[in-house]
């Protein structure tokens, strides 16, 4: 249950911050958390291309692969190209970093239970 909550904790952060900026950087931050979105939904199909079996989240990621096209095709048109890079990296990197917090915090609380 932790797993879960902190690896949501990442959108809900964003959304905070997408809110108290709003007038200012809300594209930008949107953008940002929809491109980690996007690319993490790839990732799924990825792991099940290579493991050559179904992984929890596969069919969530094949019904929104759709209309996340759509959306990275949006952000395209509202940004430009750099911007799109600039904000999708830094979206990236804080999804990535929010993982591996995650993943430390789970093998704690598993060494915590095995004691």
């Amino acid at each position: 249950m932790k797993k879960i909550l902190i690896t949501g904790s990442s959108g809900f952060l964003g959304s905070r911050l997408a809110y108290c900026y709003r007038e200012k950087y809300d594209l930008q931050l949107w953008s940002a958390l929809f491109i980690a979105f996007a690319v993490h939904l790839t990732v799924h199909v990825g792991q099940a291309v290579a493991v050559k079996s179904y992984v929890p989240g596969l069919a969530t990621s094949l019904l929104l692969l759709p209309y996340a096209t759509y959306g990275l095709w949006s952000i395209w048109l509202a940004t430009n190209g750099w911007e799109l890079v600039a904000w999708g990296t830094i979206g990236l990197a804080v999804t990535a970093a929010n993982l591996r917090f995650a993943h430390w915090l789970g093998i704690q609380s598993d060494k915590s239970h095995l004691t």
